[in-house]
C-alpha cells in the first residue's frame, strides 16, 4: 500500500494544467472504464468489482490520464465521455462480448451526438485492434486472407480517425497495438504462432502509422507495443516482479480479479497482468505515465525556448538601462563592464550574465559602442533540467537632442542548450537527453525626454524591441537505451514585438554631483508573438509529426528598476541596480547588476 500512496502523491504533485478542453476515449477493454458494471450488478447483486478489465479496485489508464488533466473518464452509459467497450473490434461484431460496439460505431455515435462538430480543443484516444487479432487467431480468417484482413483493420481505423479530424478534432491519440505474445497469452502459443503473431502485430502497427502519415492525417502516436517490450526486458526496473503470468490465473476475465477474493492486496503492484491479457492497475499506471510523458513532451523544450528568449532580452534591457542612466563622457573612450545576476525563480541556479564593451563618444551629444555578452543559466522544473550558454555581440548608439535622448541597439546571440527531460514510469526514471543550438536577433529603440524640477530629473520612457529567434531541431536519446519515449522536435523559430512605456526619475544632488540615484518604472506589452506549437515526432515513428497545446506566455508585465550612478573619479564611474519583473509567469524575479565605465 505504500507504493499506492506514493503514486497518488506523485499524481497530486504533477497534475497538469488543463491544456485540453475535454477528453474522449474510444476502443476496447484496455480503455473501458466500467461499461459492463450495470450488467454485472443486475446479473449478480453480490458482485464487488468495478466492472473494469483490470484489478479491482483501481483505474484503467484512461481514467488516470483524464484525472491528471482534471477530467472524468466515466463510461458513456454512466454519463461520461468514455465510449470504449470490452470486446470491441475496430469494425464488426465484438469478440467475446458479441454486442460490444465497434470502434467505428463508437466514433460515429459520438459524432452523431454532437451533430458532426467535434470539440476542436479536446483530446481523442482511439485504441483498438487486439480483439481483431484474437478473432483472427480463432480461425475466423483464412491464412490466405490475412493480408487483406490487416488492410481492412487499417482502413477502418483510418476511416474513424479521418471522420473525427474532418469534424474538427485536432488532437487524436493513436496507441500502437501491443503484441499479445508479450502477455501471459504467450504460454498457450507455439513458437511458430508467437513468431507469426509478432510479425503481424508489427506489420499492422507500421501500416497504420504509414497510412496516417501518407494521408496527411495528424495523429499523436503512442508506442505501447515497444513500451511493453521494454518492460519485459527489465521488469524490476519498474518495480514489477512478474510480467509473464497472471495475477488471477483462475478467473475467466479480469472483471473478476478482485482484491481479497482472487488476489492479496498489494500484489497488483507487483504483477503486470491481471489475467491472460489485461494489465493490472500497475500496468495501467505504466501506460498512463507513458502517455502523459508524451503529451507533455514539448514542455521542457518550450521552457528552454522561453529561457533563450528571456535571456537575450534581459541582456539587451540591461544595456539600455545603462545607456539611459549614464552621462556620456565628452572627450574619452570608455570601457564598459557589466555583471548581472537574477534570483533563482524560475531558475534552478542563479544565472550569470557578463558584458564587456567599448563606448566611444563621437561628439558632445552622441556615442557609439559595441559589446560582447556571455550568459549561463540553468532551469529545472517537473519536466527536467535545462542548461543554457550563449555568446552575444551588440552594437549600440546614444544620441541627445537637448532634453530628448535616443538609444538604439542591435544584438545577435548564439546559444547552446542541453536538455535532460525526465520521464517517470512507475518506479523507473528515464533521462531523455538532447541538445540544440539557437540564434537570436534583437533590435531595440528607446526615447527618453527629461525635464528637471528642483533636485529631480524625470520624464517619459518609450521603447520597442523586435526579437527573432531560430532553434535547431533536436533528437532525444534515453539514458538506458530505450526508444519508446524518445522524441524529436523540428527546427522552428519565434518572433515577437514588444512595446514598453514608463517614467524615469533621478535625483540631482548639487552638493555631491558624483552620486545620482534613479528609479525607472515601465510596463511592457507583447503586441504579437508566434505561439505556434512545436512539431514533434516519436523517434520510432518520425514520419508522424504532431503538436500538443502550448502554454501561452503572458502578454504584459511590469519592470521596476532602481539604482544609482557613482562617479568615483574622472576616469571611473559605477552603476549599481536592482530590478523586479512582475506579472510574467515565465520570469518573475529580482535581478541585481553592477557596471563600470572606465575612461581611457
Amino acid at each position: 500500500m505504500d507504493k499506492v500512496c506514493c503514486l497518488v502523491a506523485a499524481l497530486s504533485v504533477q497534475t497538469a494544467a488543463a491544456d485540453y478542453s475535454d477528453m474522449f476515449f474510444f476502443g476496447d477493454s484496455l480503455s473501458d472504464s466500467g461499461t459492463y458494471l450495470p450488467f454485472l450488478l443486475s446479473t449478480n447483486p453480490n458482485y464487488t468489482g468495478e466492472g473494469k478489465f483490470t484489478t479491482s479496485p483501481g483505474n484503467v489508464w484512461a481514467e488516470n490520464i483524464a484525472e491528471r488533466y482534471g477530467f472524468n473518464a466515466s463510461p458513456v452509459n454512466q454519463g461520461g465521455n468514455n465510449y470504449a467497450q470490452g470486446g470491441a473490434r475496430i469494425q464488426g461484431e465484438g469478440y467475446s462480448f458479441t454486442t460490444a460496439m465497434s470502434l467505428v460505431d463508437q466514433v460515429d455515435t459520438y459524432l452523431g451526438s454532437v451533430n458532426g462538430q467535434a470539440d476542436h480543443n479536446a483530446l481523442y484516444s482511439l485504441w483498438a485492434g487486439g480483439n481483431d487479432f484474437l478473432w483472427m487467431l480463432e480461425g475466423n480468417v483464412a491464412a490466405a486472407d490475412v493480408p487483406a484482413y490487416l488492410g481492412g483493420m487499417v482502413a477502418n481505423n483510418m476511416g474513424a480517425i479521418t471522420r473525427l479530424e474532418g469534424a474538427g478534432a485536432q488532437y487524436i491519440l493513436l496507441p500502437s497495438i501491443p503484441d499479445i505474445t508479450n502477455t501471459p497469452t504467450a504460454s498457450s502459443l507455439s513458437a511458430e504462432q508467437i513468431a507469426q503473431i509478432s510479425t503481424l502485430t508489427k506489420s499492422y502497427n507500421q501500416q497504420l502509422f504509414i497510412q496516417a502519415a501518407a494521408s496527411g492525417v495528424t495523429v499523436i502516436p503512442m508506442d505501447i507495443d515497444r513500451l511493453f517490450t521494454e518492460l519485459q526486458a527489465n521488469p524490476t526496473q519498474y518495480g514489477l516482479l512478474n510480467t509473464t503470468t497472471a495475477l488471477c490465473p483462475t478467473v475467466e476475465s479480469a472483471l473478476f480479479c478482485i482484491e481479497g477474493e482472487t488476489y492479496t492486496a498489494g500484489d497488483e503492484w507487483l504483477y503486470a497482468f491481471a489475467d491472460f491479457a489485461h494489465p493490472t492497475v500497475a500496468g495501467h499506471q505504466l501506460i498512463s505515465d507513458y502517455v502523459y510523458s508524451m503529451l507533455n513532451g514539448s514542455a521542457l523544450a518550450n521552457a528552454a525556448n522561453q529561457l533563450t528568449i528571456n535571456e537575450s532580452a534581459t541582456v539587451q534591457q540591461n544595456l539600455h538601462t545603462m545607456l539611459r542612466n549614464t552621462h556620456i563622457a565628452e572627450s574619452a573612450d570608455n570601457l564598459w563592464i557589466d555583471a548581472n545576476i537574477s534570483s533563482s525563480d524560475p531558475y534552478d541556479k542563479v544565472p550569470l550574465r557578463f558584458s564587456a564593451g567599448i563606448l566611444i563618444p563621437t561628439n558632445e551629444t552622441s556615442a557609439t559602442g559595441f559589446a560582447i555578452h556571455l550568459n549561463e543559466a540553468n532551469l529545472e522544473n517537473s519536466s527536467g533540467d535545462v542548461d543554457y550558454q550563449s555568446v552575444g555581440l551588440s552594437l549600440f548608439h546614444h544620441r541627445e537632442y537637448d532634453q530628448l535622448h535616443i538609444n538604439t541597439s542591435m544584438m545577435v546571440t548564439a546559444g547552446k542548450t542541453d536538455l535532460d527531460r525526465q520521464v517517470d514510469l512507475l518506479s523507473a526514471t528515464r533521462t531523455m537527453h538532447s541538445d540544440a543550438d539557437s540564434l537570436s536577433f534583437n533590435i531595440q529603440g528607446e526615447l527618453n525626454y527629461y525635464t528637471s524640477y528642483k533636485a529631480l530629473e524625470h520624464g517619459p520612457i518609450l521603447g520597442a524591441r523586435y526579437q527573432y529567434v531560430s532553434f535547431d531541431s533536436l533528437e532525444e536519446k534515453s539514458s538506458d537505451g530505450t526508444t519508446s519515449t524518445s522524441l524529436m522536435i523540428d527546427d522552428h523559430s519565434q518572433q515577437s514585438t514588444l512595446l514598453y512605456a514608463g517614467w524615469h526619475f533621478a535625483a540631482i544632488n548639487d552638493i555631491n554631483s558624483n552620486f545620482s540615484p534613479y528609479l525607472d518604472i515601465t510596463w511592457h506589452y507583447r503586441t504579437n508573438e508566434d505561439d505556434d506549437a512545436l512539431v514533434l515526432a516519436l523517434v520510432d515513428y518520425e514520419n508522424n509529426r504532431f503538436s500538443t497545446p502550448t502554454q501561452k506566455t503572458d502578454k504584459s508585465y511590469g519592470l521596476i528598476e532602481t539604482g544609482a550612478s557613482w562617479k568615483l573619479s574622472d576616469k571611473v564611474a559605477l552603476q549599481g541596480r536592482l530590478s523586479y519583473r512582475s506579472g510574467d509567469s515565465q520570469q518573475e524575479n529580482v535581478s541585481a547588476g553592477l557596471s563600470a565605465l572606465i575612461s581611457f
